[in-house]
């Protein structure tokens, strides 16, 4: 009887929790994991070292553009490592371990951490790391006449195969990165990825699995990185969202926040890749953040009520944005 009894109490726990949800919870709960883990060691063991072919960028850098690849085929080999944690073994496959691999391998055991004690979702272990950082940025092109396609090539940092695999091929941002990829890798998300938006001018399925990723990411790297004034930094990031949202509305034909979700309107966002997804419906849910995390990660109940309820021209107008036609922007997703 007792066991049956300390698993009912043990899920209403996890409802409580639930109720309870916001974003000072979060906080709190990302600080002093970070606080626990400051002065951690990794123990590394060497395995071998294993040469890049060709199987290895299909099967592991397939969202990567050419030159990326290019990048990656240049460094002919990588060494194949074991990190050892408490209970949890990874497999980072890279050239070297520097200074930012094992930042980015410190986020992973802290985001694990911020999820097991938050969602009750285990760190997954003998999870394979490919990390390559290119040094070729994210930009969105210069205004055109004709329709802008935003590509993988402009966007995308890295892939994840749910439960087995990271990769991350690009410098920038990678920190912030290792928090989106984990977002996937625990399949917190799994559900959204079969939920595409509806009633969006964009040629591309949307899938709000992409947003909720990104929001996770802005929120825990804005804390770990100034977790003296986190509120201030996620601050700075709703300001930045709302601009990086304007370019691609500025970009797709001047296309308005209304437009893009008003059916009879024959302008569209055109794009091979989430570019939707992980800056506009990301910054509406910034925007929106103590009702996002209330309602994590079913948001699908209400990302309509939350579009119609965001005014996002408004806000676009008041921020006093002001784009030029002949000048190519960054294509971040974080200012920090």
């Amino acid at each position: 009887c007792f066991p049956r009894v300390f698993v009912i109490h043990r899920y209403i726990i996890i409802i409580l929790i639930y109720l309870y949800m916001n974003l000072n919870l979060w906080i709190n709960t990302i600080k002093n994991i970070k606080n626990r883990f400051k002065n951690t060691k990794f123990h590394y063991k060497y395995v071998n070292t294993v040469i890049i072919t060709r199987k290895c960028i299909d099967d592991n850098f397939n969202f990567a553009s050419k030159k990326i690849i290019d990048h990656i085929y240049s460094k002919k080999s990588l060494k194949f490592y074991q990190i050892f944690y408490d209970d949890v073994i990874i497999h980072l496959f890279t050239p070297n371990i520097d200074q930012k691999i094992k930042e980015i391998l410190f986020r992973y055991f802290v985001i694990g951490n911020f999820f097991k004690e938050i969602y009750d979702i285990e760190i997954l272990s003998k999870v394979k790391l490919f990390l390559i950082l290119s040094p070729h940025k994210k930009y969105f092109p210069k205004k055109s006449k004709n329709q802008i396609t935003f590509n993988m090539d402009m966007i995308n940092s890295a892939q994840c195969l749910p439960t087995k695999s990271i990769t991350i091929f690009r410098n920038e941002e990678c920190l912030k990165t290792i928090i989106h990829e984990y977002v996937h890798l625990i399949n917190f998300d799994y559900h959204l990825r079969y939920i595409p938006l509806k009633n969006i001018n964009v040629n591309h399925d949307v899938f709000m699995s992409e947003s909720v990723a990104e929001f996770f990411a802005v929120i825990i790297n804005s804390v770990l990185n100034n977790p003296k004034n986190p509120i201030s930094s996620i601050k700075k990031e709703q300001q930045f969202s709302i601009r990086q949202s304007s370019i691609i509305l500025y970009l797709s034909n001047g296309i308005t926040y209304e437009e893009l979700f008003n059916m009879s309107s024959k302008k569209y966002i055109s794009e091979k890749t989430n570019a939707t997804a992980y800056y506009i419906i990301k910054t509406i849910l910034l925007l929106n953040i103590e009702k996002t995390i209330e309602h994590l990660p079913h948001i699908e109940h209400i990302i309509h009520d939350l579009i119609k309820s965001t005014k996002l021209t408004k806000i676009i107008n008041k921020s006093n944005i002001k784009l030029l036609a002949n000048k190519r922007y960054s294509a971040r997703m974080t200012i920090t």
